[in-house]
């Protein structure tokens, strides 16, 4: 239906003090109009909603064409008005059949600052809803465990009908294209690789000032340029947390804007947080201790690092500065998506108001074939399979990990990308693969050594085997913790990971029947495509909000 504007005019509101614009849209009566001076709206008490219903539906002939009339209170953020429903009024038929005939199919009232009006029968809206295509933009800084679940998203709502674009560094063009969706680049692949090569990214006290420097500081502007330039009506943008060029963009131009975490490390609380680096967060800490130890790092390290290239394109937007970007900035107020389980990271009471967790949303596909020497390598005996991630280059975890395979008498499967002198030199019982399929090799593994990256973490509690967790930095440590709660493996931090305790650890998770019963059962309960379907499902119920 075409939605060109036919009358706009504009009123104040003694209760509010702000100008009301009131767009009247196509299908309403030429007599439609906004409530004169005499008929102004009742006082802000909720006592009085039925009244307000009442005055609604006298002064509307649309709102009694036995649709809904929904009465929306608005919060101001910044230049944008984000609405949430507060009441919802059915409307009886009777002669509202006879009106909505006359009126046409639709009349819809927005009160951009303190109501939002609607009538629409309720198959029309359905049919509007479902026949709109809407636009996502999926910004997401980091490696692959980041990019990958994103990409997964994206085919899902392509899959719903709507066009999706990935906003990442350019070393992720191909396996974004490969997946049939739109890439725009933000970052080169120098950049990418200056990062990994960077010494201070793997290291737990200089992790963050490396990241904030080399990424999140330079793409905000970036981003921001990006959204500014393909926003529509219809646009809808799904953004990691660290991507403030978006909530930017959200507070000056009104985007729909969802903060999207893959993992649970940036949703703060004072109850239990798990491990922030290598710090426990957990209940056993006292909560002034957790309290002021967040606002120490706030203060002297995360807004100190990114609080300018922030709040200097804000300056430039005329927008008033923000602090404690990672206290509660970094939200959304529309929706904030947790793309993982709540036996994961269970809800806490001080997390935002409007976190949904959708469980793991994960690539289930076996994209690739094995190779015939991995695929004879995995039938010979029991494998476990060793990773450090996909752009880690950690030559001591490998050269470590030949000595824990030896000892502990397994065979090893090596997963890395970046060659290492390790690598040209194993011994019979070590083999190794620049990238396997995790859902078609987990299931012949005996457990799994890991980084603790959460896509790895993921598909080796898909596959229901034990985990030797390894973390370095970031939010690897607080992965390692989680494993740990729900009995599904151990962790040793990298300068304890020594041949002897490992291999004893290891011999301990595979003999465990106990922690293999664990794992099966944790397993069981992961279904990546209803967790895609719910994040879609929400994401399409804010773009059409």
């Amino acid at each position: 239906m075409d939605m060109a504007i036919k009358q706009s005019f504009s009123k104040r509101n003694r209760y509010s003090g702000g100008a009301k614009e009131i767009t009247i849209r196509e299908g309403a009566p030429e007599n439609l109009r906004p409530p004169g001076p005499s008929r102004r709206f009742p006082g802000r008490c909720a006592r009085r909603a039925g009244n307000r219903r009442r005055a609604l539906t006298g002064r509307y002939p649309a709102a009694r064409s036995g649709a809904a009339v929904s009465v929306r209170p608005t919060v101001r953020s910044e230049q944008c008005m984000l609405h949430s429903p507060i009441l919802v009024a059915g409307i009886s038929r009777g002669v509202g059949r006879w009106v909505a005939n006359r009126i046409g199919r639709c009349a819809m009232v927005s009160f951009q600052g303190r109501y939002t009006i609607s009538g629409a029968t309720s198959r029309e809206k359905r049919a509007e809803e479902n026949g709109v295509p809407l636009d996502f933009l999926l910004p997401t800084l980091g490696s692959a465990g980041d990019v990958i679940p994103v990409v997964c998203l994206g085919r899902g709502l392509v899959q719903r009908g709507h066009s999706a674009t990935v906003v990442a560094n350019e070393e992720f063009e191909e396996r974004v294209q490969a997946a049939g969706l739109g890439f725009v680049p933000m970052g080169t692949r120098d950049e990418a690789q200056k990062l990994f090569a960077d010494p201070r990214l793997w290291d737990a006290n200089k992790g963050f000032a490396c990241i904030a420097e080399l990424v999140i500081g330079p793409n905000v502007r970036r981003l921001y340029e990006v959204i500014a330039a393909r926003r529509s009506e219809n646009t809808v943008v799904a953004a990691s947390p660290v991507c403030f060029g978006a909530r930017i963009a959200q507070d000056k131009l009104c985007v729909a804007v969802a903060t999207v975490h893959v993992q649970p490390s940036l949703l703060r609380s004072l109850v239990d947080s798990g491990r922030l680096g290598r710090m426990p967060m957990g209940p056993e800490v006292p909560r002034f201790l957790k309290a002021g130890l967040m606002a120490l790092l706030d203060k002297y390290l995360i807004d100190k690092k990114l609080g300018p290239p922030v709040n200097l394109l804000r300056g430039e937007l005329g927008l008033a500065p923000v602090a404690g970007l990672f206290r509660s900035y970094l939200h959304s107020q529309q929706l904030v998506l947790g793309l993982f389980p709540e036996w994961f990271a269970a809800p806490q009471p001080d997390w935002p108001p409007n976190v949904h967790l959708t469980g793991f949303v994960m690539d289930e596909s076996q994209s690739a074939p094995l190779t015939p020497e991995v695929d004879e390598f995995l039938a010979s005996g029991p494998v476990v399979l060793f990773t450090a991630g996909s752009e880690a280059k950690l030559d001591a975890f490998f050269r470590e990990s030949v000595k824990v395979a030896r000892l502990a008498g397994v065979k090893a499967l090596f997963v890395g990308k970046h060659r290492t002198p390790v690598f040209d030199q194993l011994p019979a019982h070590v083999r190794h693969a620049a990238w396997v399929p995790f859902p078609a090799v987990f299931p012949r593994c005996a457990a799994v050594v890991h980084h603790g990256g959460i896509g790895t973490l993921a598909h080796a509690l898909k596959a229901g085997i034990p985990q030797f967790v390894v973390p370095h930095a970031h939010d690897q440590p607080d992965h390692a913790l989680r494993v740990e709660r729900l009995g599904l493996g151990r962790s040793l931090y990298p300068e304890k990971y020594r041949a002897a305790p490992a291999a004893t650890i290891l011999k301990e998770l595979m003999e465990s029947t106990a922690i293999r019963q664990r794992c099966r059962e944790y397993g069981a309960q992961i279904d990546g495509s209803a967790a895609l379907e719910k994040a879609c499902s929400l994401l399409e119920s804010l773009g059409r909000a």
